[in-house]
């Protein structure tokens, strides 16, 4: 028996096939994201420039740390946390899940790290809120 054919003169399984090859995946239901800007961890004014904006930076981590009042921890690409964006970590989100002792683990370890860039005075800062912003880069 043969397929029916469409006005056009295709059968129905040419057909699907001609709609899924020329359909883009917002009319198939399928949810695309952009993609994610990737920057240097020094490169501050280009992050600056993607304030609010999800990027990710690949570097290697250096120095890990915590505030004074031991509120926020944070993970830095350089010794001096001015030269490059910081990680941040807000012990009321996470709490010992970025105790120091993980944060530690990371010194020496290159990483790529996904989130939106902001400021903190006039420090360029992303915020961890989980470990799989992070991951390792062989």
């Amino acid at each position: 028996m043969k397929s029916p054919r469409f006005s056009v003169g295709l059968t129905i399984v040419e057909f699907t096939l001609l709609a899924l090859l020329t359909c883009s995946p917002v009319c198939l239901g399928v949810e695309q994201t952009a993609p994610v800007k990737a920057l240097l961890p020094t490169d501050l004014d280009g992050l600056r420039g993607e304030r609010g904006k999800k990027v990710s930076v690949e570097g290697t981590i250096v120095l890990a740390g915590e505030s004074k009042s031991k509120t926020v921890r944070y993970l830095n690409f350089t010794k001096d946390w001015r030269e490059s964006v910081a990680l941040v970590f807000f012990v009321s989100v996470g709490g010992e899940a970025f105790s120091m002792e993980k944060l530690q683990s990371c010194v020496g370890r290159k990483v790529r790290a996904t989130g939106v860039v902001s400021e903190y005075g006039s420090n360029v800062q992303m915020k961890i809120d989980s470990w799989s912003q992070l991951q390792p880069i062989r």
